[in-house]
């Protein structure tokens, strides 16, 4: 649900910046999407818990209870996403954006296509989940 609904037809350049048309770009998809999931929010999920109907068997109040928390769940991962975009938008603010957040090297324009609101760079984003998965082991 939560796929980036961005297009890929930036001309594909080896640079380590951006140029000020694809950062205008970035900055207004991110805009649309941000916008997109603002508007698919429900207003049951700022209310700290919806009423579920008590009414019927254990299997029903366990099935409603089930759809109740996986509606909060998605909820909560749009939130998340939007407050990655938000910091996608200030990355464009700054200047900082396309940049890896722990190296400082160019994230590239290809996985910036495919994930808009990369923080860090292939290699960096790699050595951090490895280092996740050593420390779960």
């Amino acid at each position: 649900m939560l796929l980036s609904p961005f297009k890929t037809d930036y001309p594909v350049e080896e640079e380590n910046s951006l140029s000020p048309e694809q950062l205008a770009g970035f900055r207004s998809q991110l805009l649309r999407w941000r916008q997109d999931l603002v508007a698919s929010l429900t207003p049951a999920f700022n209310k700290e818990k919806p009423e579920i109907d008590m009414q019927g068997d254990w299997l029903d109040l366990a099935s409603r209870s089930t759809e109740a928390e996986l509606s909060r769940a998605e909820q909560q991962r749009v939130h998340t996403t939007i407050r990655e975009i938000d910091a996608a938008l200030q990355r464009i603010e700054e200047g900082t954006y396309g940049f890896c957040c722990e190296s400082g090297e160019a994230i590239g324009l290809r996985r910036l296509q495919a994930l808009p609101i990369a923080r860090f760079s292939v290699a960096a984003q790699e050595l951090r989940e490895r280092r996740r998965v050593t420390v779960r082991a």
